[in-house]
């Protein structure tokens, strides 16, 4: 039976409120009467069990995060829940096991990071389990954290060698030894199994509690697993680090994605898209080639790593860490132009950005174009500078480096360009670039409280930019004077001292708007964005082209510009907003084709990136609705076929699955969706909704005898004799009017295996319509 709705909704809003006062004990009261009155619903349950959790009441507690975790078995917090609690309680194996299951859910989401951190809390509890310790020996080696995979194998041999499997422990220290050639411990292991001496076993991690009741204890919280210290790297290599682990965690997200969905099915969900795009994103083959390329690349092949990844950017790959990844390794071997178009498309991206802004520069060196690889070396130094002041001062001090950098592009003095080379280089590439750089800022002139800071390349270049500072400041002080006219005719003065300072060019577009030229400010805008993008302060750019949308919604030029700028950036839940409002703006244009086909871009997008199954659903929505409005009804149907993959518990896809089948008489079909889908609730308890879900069914679908059928066989299953027989009479009597006489006896085999009360009746009708009459 139903519960009461507003009894509910009154205890959850006063549980959370005493929650909030951290009252618990109280809020478990209200949250008790929640779940009295719906016992499934996963909010009361876990919000219930936290209050229990609060309160010391562990047992409890975990009761009720073992009932969540059966209603959604694939969120892994209220897991993570109950291995905390079998710890507390000293259940070291429960612990142990919960871990397990915890990191393999957050592997299946793609949270690998999340999901190493639980197989190491396994190996903490147990240094002996074998299963924690080759599941993290793989991950690190596919993430390239070669150290860290050592000390797995290491502790897998040692394991084996106490089981007496010495030849697989021989094997697997071989296999560590192809991972990192040449490693000291991997040889040392090596010879320690070939002359019979043992290997250290692996050791529990220091911080870890011992199995003691934890409850007991109210503020002793569970130590966390020691982090390992990784050696320090210079910026061009951290970004190179990234990069990996990203390109790593991407091949999990596309192993997944792909193991969810067949081949045809992602191919019909993008359909709208141009056929050359269709063409260009290969899921499998981005995966093979992907996977390749870091295997090479941990194995130290770079010349083949570097054909794998180039294959997959062929394939489809269009991503940030792959075009530095692959830039890195083209300008480690010398294929310089290649290494500069690739390091050029992840400069844009706020990961990479200051890597690659010096990777992009001492490549440009080696190619002796100084003065290009001077300008880099400045970018990247305005980067560092502005890390190294106080928060308040970073925007201000980039800005100060408009006027340098302007200057010195003007700048044709060979050897001054050469010395700001090394001098950039050697204070920046270099793991401890940050403290250099704050070294160097303590050697500039004290300045006035209240001042702006001195950008650091004053003390390398001697451009002098004091003429335009004060004639900006002459500009916004007419500006904030009303006095537009007078601030126009300065900036433009200043124009002719400073012609491409860009920040002067973007203070004329806001005087056109305060005089509402819009026009004429749109396309100032949009001109000095494109020359923000191509000198790579791509966030410059892309606050440049909001505006403009703002100034313009209908500029579809500039949304689709600000989707690529935002898009290579890796700023992905803007770049899917941008879409979504693409798309409607085409929408709103009874473009339906651009609109499906700008879902459809939105979608591949969230294929390349950890985006939230949720997103993944609206978007696939939308493009159904836009199948159907085009009457395209199979392509709808597949598309909530995936839909219905991807949530079972998505009423929607499951409605429109089951009436579009029945609207293009595929009544099988319908039939076998509706039947999946009243299986899926009885499997969690949930014979109520199934009962109201196809009574529903059947006061839209009056003359479809099927459902009467399915509604019989649910009452059969509750134990309601007499209501399932009634619904076969419904099915029969419209099996007899539609001349169905085959169907309306099956229907009455059926009656007659129930037992029903009057038989003889029955057989009777069975006897009639078996003669034909």
């Amino acid at each position: 039976m139903s519960g009461d709705q507003q009894v509910y909704q009154n205890a959850i809003n006063q549980g959370h409120s005493a929650a909030w006062d951290l009252e618990w004990e109280k809020a478990a009261s209200y949250y008790h009467i929640a779940v009295d009155e719906f016992p499934e619903n996963t909010t009361a349950l876990s919000s219930l069990a936290l209050a229990l959790y609060e309160t010391q009441k562990y047992p409890e507690a975990l009761d009720y995060y073992l009932r969540v975790t059966k209603l959604s078995p694939t969120d892994p917090v209220p897991m993570l829940k109950v291995a905390e609690i079998y710890e507390r309680m000293g259940n070291l194996d429960g612990a142990t096991k919960a871990n397990m299951d915890v990191a393999d859910l957050f592997a299946r989401n793609r949270e690998i990071e999340k999901a190493i951190q639980s197989w190491k809390r396994v190996v903490a509890l147990n240094p002996e389990h074998m299963i924690a310790h080759t599941r993290l020996a793989l991950v690190y080696e596919r993430l390239g954290r070669t150290s860290e995979a050592m000390v797995e194998y290491l502790s897998i041999a040692s394991l084996l060698q106490s089981i007496g499997d010495i030849p697989k422990a021989v094997q697997t220290m071989k296999h560590a030894l192809q991972v990192v050639p040449n490693s000291k411990e991997a040889e040392q292991g090596l010879s320690l199994l070939l002359n019979g001496k043992p290997l250290p076993k692996p050791e529990r991690i220091g911080g870890v509690t011992a199995p003691l009741i934890m409850s007991q204890v109210r503020q002793a919280e569970i130590s966390k697993t020691v982090e390992e210290n990784h050696p320090r790297l210079d910026p061009i290599q951290d970004a190179k680090q990234i990069a990996l682990t990203m390109l790593a965690e991407m091949l999990f997200e596309q192993e997944e994605v792909y193991g969810q969905q067949s081949r045809r099915g992602l191919s019909t969900i993008i359909k709208g898209s141009d056929a050359e795009s269709q063409n260009q994103f290969d899921q499998p083959k981005i995966i093979a080639h992907l996977s390749q390329a870091i295997d090479y690349q941990s194995h130290g092949d770079e010349a083949h790593a570097i054909n794998e990844l180039e294959r997959a950017i062929v394939a489809g790959l269009e991503n940030s860490a792959a075009y530095f990844d692959l830039g890195f390794m083209q300008s480690k071997t010398d294929q310089f132009e290649k290494a500069v178009q690739n390091i050029k498309k992840s400069i844009q991206h706020e990961v990479f950005s200051f890597g690659s802004h010096l990777l992009l520069a001492l490549t440009l060196y080696k190619m002796d174009s100084i003065k290009e690889a001077s300008i880099e070396y400045l970018e990247a130094l305005r980067i560092a500078d502005s890390q190294c002041v106080a928060p308040d001062q970073a925007e201000e001090l980039i800005q100060l480096y408009e006027p340098l950098l302007e200057s010195f592009n003007q700048q044709e003095d060979q050897k001054l360009q050469k010395r700001i080379c090394e001098n950039i280089s050697k204070m920046l590439i270099r793991p401890d670039w940050k403290e250099q750089t704050q070294l160097a800022r303590r050697q500039l002139p004290a300045q006035p409280f209240g001042s702006a800071p001195i950008p650091l390349a004053e003390m390398l270049t001697e451009a002098t930019s004091s003429q335009l500072v004060e004639s900006l400041a002459k500009v916004n002080q007419l500006a904030r004077a009303n006095k537009l006219l007078s601030a126009m005719e300065e900036a433009y003065y200043a124009l002719k001292f400073a012609p491409s300072y860009l920040p002067l060019h973007v203070c004329i577009g806001d005087l056109l708007v305060q005089e509402n030229h819009v026009p004429e400010a749109v396309l100032k805008y949009t001109i000095v964005a494109k020359s923000y993008n191509l000198r790579g302060e791509t966030n410059r750019a892309i606050s440049l082209l909001k505006r403009v949308s703002e100034l313009t919604p209908m500029d579809l030029d500039a949304r689709n510009n600000l989707i690529e700028l935002l898009s290579a950036r890796g700023k992905i839940p803007e770049t899917i907003q941008e879409y979504f409002k693409l798309a409607e703006t085409y929408y709103s244009l009874a473009d339906l084709q651009s609109a499906r086909k700008s879902y459809a871009q939105a979608f591949r997008f969230t294929q390349q990136f950890n985006v939230d199954r949720e997103t993944k659903i609206k978007l696939m929505h939308r493009m159904a609705d836009i199948d159907m409005q085009s009457l395209d009804l199979r392509n709808a149907i597949r598309v909530l076929e995936q839909i219905r993959t991807l949530d079972p518990e998505d009423v929607k896809a499951r409605d429109m699955l089951f009436d579009l089948n029945l609207r293009l008489g595929q009544t099988t079909q319908a039939m076998t969706e509706l039947d999946n889908y009243l299986n899926h609730l009885i499997s969690l308890n949930r014979s109520t909704e199934a009962l109201e879900y196809i009574n529903g069914k059947i006061r839209e679908n009056q003359k479809q005898p099927e459902l009467y059928q399915h509604l019989a066989e649910l009452y059969r299953l509750m134990g309601r004799k007499e209501d399932a027989i009634n619904q076969l009479e419904h099915a029969k009597e419209i099996y007899v009017q539609a001349g169905n006489n085959a169907s309306a006896i099956s229907t009455i085999m059926v009656i007659l295996t129930l037992n029903p009360a009057n038989p003889t009746t029955y057989q009777r009708m069975l006897v009639e319509l078996q003669a034909g009459k």
